[in-house]
């Protein structure tokens, strides 16, 4: 690993194998099922793959760049988390609901009803006392729509 520093920032050169295989999460194959080492199950839907692109997704290199150009779009998720009913991960990266809800709305309608999260905390736990998150986005899939009304936010 090579280290440098400029005015604020350190900059860290990884090579590969320099990290353990469970960090590489982003290049998981889709369908494939991983637990990482805080015990969060992640198998990427490859439906996913297909409508968002693959895991670990950057809309912009900088996220104040991404706001500064993009000043009226307000609900952005950098580093969003996607995980179905089961609590399992189904994709992660970056998604802007001002241009991406309905691609999310299909998404729920293939695979079943999903929840959007921040990376944080979820990323690390899973999704656990997601209820109460003002945060937490549901998209409920199609089956779910039929039945009625649902206690998810959309």
């Amino acid at each position: 690993m090579k280290k440098r520093k400029t005015e604020r920032r350190v900059h860290l050169e990884i090579e590969e194998g320099a990290l353990p295989a469970e960090a590489y999460t982003h290049r998981l194959p889709a369908g494939q099922r991983h637990r990482t080492p805080g015990g969060v199950e992640i198998e990427i839907a490859p439906e996913a793959v297909e409508i968002l692109g693959l895991p670990g997704r950057l809309i912009s290199a900088s996220k104040t760049r991404y706001h500064e150009k993009h000043p009226d779009h307000h609900e952005v998720y950098f580093n969003g988390c996607l995980f179905d009913e089961a609590g399992v991960e189904r994709w992660f990266g970056d998604i802007d609901l001002t241009l991406e809800r309905e691609k999310l709305e299909r998404l729920a309608g293939r695979i079943g009803t999903i929840y959007l999260t921040p990376e944080s905390a979820y990323r690390w736990e899973g999704l656990v006392d997601h209820e109460n998150d003002e945060r937490v986005l549901c998209f409920l899939g199609a089956s779910k729509k039929e039945a009625g009304p649902s206690e998810g936010r959309e």
